[in-house]
């Protein structure tokens, strides 16, 4: 019996030291179990937001069609060819339409910057590659616009005076390079951005 009631306390510290690796070993299924729903979860958030910001993105592409189906006299700012080239700077420089279509592209570049860099990450750093191809190739069609769009001498003089008084900081140094960019690729084709033997996208109308 003594021999019994001496033995006690180490079996009590066995059950002590099982319990707690029991409550170690159970708090690492919680734990793990979490983060699988959290996984699950901001997938889910994220191909959302995803399809959320393409909807809203095609959203504004159909209402500038609408706008240059309305006012057709400006389709040269959409759709350039030897037809339908810009007026005079004179002639613009009090045209409030010619600024709002062109206000419009800016903030419609703005959003796409900023799902593509901020949300997808893109323009980061880090690699890319392993990113969805389709992604890429949609980033590289937005910037192929924006390139060809701000390398018109009309849209590039108004961003560069009046861009920083309404877009970010990251956004004007962005869009900035793009014009570089697009009137160095015009310049070096020895082919004007609105020259009448250029190509154009079929999905967006953008000179390549």
């Amino acid at each position: 019996m003594h021999k019994l009631l001496s033995e006690m306390p180490n079996i009590s510290d066995h059950f002590i030291t099982l319990w707690s690796m029991l409550g170690t070993v159970v708090a690492a299924v919680v734990a793990a179990v979490s983060l699988i729903i959290y996984a699950v979860i901001y997938k889910a958030q994220l191909r959302h937001l995803k399809w959320s910001a393409n909807q809203e993105l095609m959203r504004t592409l159909m209402d500038l069609d609408k706008l240059i189906i309305q006012y057709p006299a400006y389709q040269w700012m959409v759709w350039p060819t030897e037809h339908s080239r810009p007026p005079s700077s004179d002639a613009l420089q009090d045209d409030a339409c010619a600024r709002g279509l062109l206000y419009f592209h800016l903030n419609m570049f703005d959003m796409a910057h900023g799902y593509y860099t901020r949300i997808l990450g893109y323009g980061a750093r880090r690699a890319i590659m392993a990113r969805d191809r389709q992604e890429r190739d949609d980033w590289e069609g937005w910037k192929e616009y924006m390139r060809n769009f701000m390398a018109q001498e009309y849209a590039a003089t108004i961003f560069r005076s009046e861009g920083e008084r309404w877009f970010s900081p990251e956004f004007v140094k962005f869009l900035g390079q793009m014009i570089t960019e697009g009137q160095s690729s015009a310049k070096a084709a020895k082919v004007h951005i609105l020259a009448p033997s250029a190509s154009y996208s079929g999905s967006t109308g953008v000179q390549y």
